[in-house]
């Protein structure tokens, strides 16, 4: 059996020792000095017993010991008693302890076993809980919003969608979308259905900060729970467009008069025969452009290349083109084709996958559905999909270098306006150019990594920038420290904690950098949503019990009468020894 000794002060060891030798060598030399008494040898040993008596003393050593550790039973919000009663029927004794977020944890270290009751804790607090076995068995979703998507900032008139989960308690009823103004905006009333998820969208008409607002209400009109939608509208921006086509199409015929509609500058070149070509100037002056080079292309914001022309493109103007997407920041979106999907990724700029089901844009009540390419994307792991609402991808888009580069999935729009849903296609073509030409024109990208962001709780976001190391400043002036990404140097990561309620401002000195704003709910905004995604996050990161040890490590002190005694008794034989020899 091995016996572990620990210090319990370690830090008076070597002053301990120090005295203890020194008073070791002067009992020493006293018996030495006295050596024709007889036994010494005992003498010396009783010596050095009661000195290291002494030091044992002030060094008040522990005994390291293992027992079963013991098990408790911690209440989050959402706790059912009849959990309790259970947990309590099985385990006699066993005591409760109540979570409160951002505190500590309210449990002894002896504790290993620990039945986490509710919705459990906030992923900040999730630490806390790494060194016990945790038992987490869940509660059923609240009632009313589970889940909540929407964007948190659009264009103006780029419509608004936001889309909900939504546990109905009880028939009849309706969930409400009010704009700022307190007006209906959209409706959804709800049938029989238990849960589901739901959507209602709006358009908005001006421009800035924005709170709109989503209920729930029964059959009698009475409101169950209702919460702020704050959005950032931002005004419409005017392109300066080239579009290069192989051959005129009605896809691109549509597409240039939606532009041009909407006030952007155009050029658009299309080929006739080998080295003959058909320019249209829109909202600008008649220049025709042959050859791309660096000088022509910084006159542009957009590139709208069809497959063919952009392969077709000489090596020249094809390098000037990719030199200006990185360097200058152009933005470039490809029309694809069936050829394009199974280009190599030099040229594609994208790796894809054929994918056998890969669904159709649903259509409205009166308008088709729109037909996408067999492909899914896989890489690179820079590149991400373009969402038209919640759940729906209506292309990918990837940064490069300065600029982006985007294509879409579907293989024809045009039909929405020849079945007169104009809307639909604008703000569908609003969506996909919104992506490759606002992060491309952008010096300074913002993303709030938080979606219901509170008081006194960690912000987090991420912002990109191209420039030297960022500066962020809060509300209250104070610098918010970041962390830069290792493989991709222009992406930080930074966490704020805000202090008020309300829209919330991060910017950079730099008076050139655009700043940042996010709203910071209120304590009760959202609660069930807050709940239902804590609820999943921990089901995941508690996913059975953890395997920790079920025993406790613990330290015993050593009683000091063993040590008086055995001092008494060192200095009681070096007292008698020259009395009774």
């Amino acid at each position: 059996m091995t016996i572990n000794l620990v210090i319990g002060n370690p830090e008076w060891l070597w002053p301990a020792l120090g005295v203890g030798v020194a008073l070791l060598v002067l009992l020493l030399y006293r018996e030495w000095g006295n050596r024709e008494i007889g036994a010494l040898p005992s003498r010396m040993a009783a010596a050095l017993l009661a000195v290291a008596s002494l030091v044992m003393l002030a060094l008040e050593p522990a005994v390291e010991r293992e027992r079963e550790g013991g098990s408790g039973i911690l209440l989050t919000d959402g706790y059912q008693e009849w959990q309790v009663d259970s947990l309590k029927e099985a385990y006699p004794g066993i005591r409760t302890y109540r979570y409160i977020k951002g505190k500590s944890l309210p449990v002894p270290g002896s504790l290993r076993k620990l039945f986490v009751l509710g919705y459990g804790p906030e992923p900040y607090d999730r630490w806390q809980f790494d060194s016990l076995g945790i038992v987490f068995p869940g509660v059923e979703p609240p009632v009313g919003f589970t889940e909540l998507a929407y964007p948190g900032q659009v264009q103006l008139d780029q419509e608004l969608h936001v889309r909900v989960h939504y546990r109905n308690s009880g028939g009849g009823h309706h969930l409400l979308l009010r704009d700022p103004g307190g007006n209906s905006a959209d409706s959804i009333r709800l049938g029989g259905a238990s849960e589901g998820t739901y959507e209602l969208r709006t358009v908005p008409k001006a421009v800035g900060d924005f709170r709109y607002s989503l209920a729930a209400r029964d059959s009698a009109g009475q409101v169950l729970q209702e919460g702020p939608l704050p959005v950032r509208v931002r005004p419409r921006n005017t392109m300066r467009v080239l579009v290069l086509n192989d051959f005129p199409t009605f896809e691109t015929r549509y597409l240039k008069n939606f532009l041009a509609d909407s006030g952007h500058e155009l050029l658009v070149r299309s080929q006739i025969t080998r080295n003959r070509y058909k320019f249209e100037f829109i909202n600008r002056d008649p220049d025709p452009i042959y050859a791309l080079t660096d000088d022509i292309l910084s006159g542009f914001d957009l590139v709208i290349a069809d497959r063919a022309a952009y392969t077709g493109l000489s090596a020249a103007s094809r390098g000037a083109l990719e030199t200006r997407i990185s360097e200058g920041g152009l933005g470039l979106f490809i029309q694809p084709d069936d050829a394009y999907f199974r280009l190599p990724r030099r040229l594609a700029l994208f790796d894809f996958d054929r994918n056998p089901d890969p669904g159709s844009l649903p259509g409205s009540a009166s308008g088709p559905e729109i037909e996408k390419y067999p492909y899914t994307l896989t890489g690179p792991f820079t590149a991400r999909g373009i969402e038209w609402s919640p759940g729906v991808s209506v292309g990918v888009v990837r940064p490069y270098g300065l600029g982006r580069v985007a294509t879409t999935w579907l293989r024809e729009t045009y039909p929405l306006v020849l079945s007169g849903q104009e809307d639909r296609y604008r703000l569908l073509w609003t969506s996909l150019l919104n992506e490759v030409v606002q992060g491309s024109q952008q010096t300074a990208a913002w993303e709030a990594q938080t979606t219901i962001p509170r008081v006194d709780e960690p912000f987090r976001f991420r912002l990109r920038t191209a420039g030297e190391v960022p500066q962020v400043v809060n509300s209250g002036g104070a610098r918010v420290p970041l962390r830069q990404n290792v493989l991709i140097p222009t992406k930080w990561e930074g966490t704020d904690y805000p202090v008020k309620t309300g829209w919330n401002p991060l910017r950079l000195p730099a008076d050139s950098l655009p700043g940042f704003r996010y709203y910071v709910f209120e304590e009760g905004d959202w609660h069930t949503v807050a709940a239902s995604r804590r609820l999943v996050a921990n089901r995941i990161a508690f996913q059975g019990e953890e395997q920790v040890s079920a025993t406790v490590t613990e330290y015993v002190p050593v009683s000091p009468l063993w040590f008086y005694a055995v001092f008494l008794l060192g200095m009681g034989w070096l007292w008698l020894a020259p009395r009774v020899l």
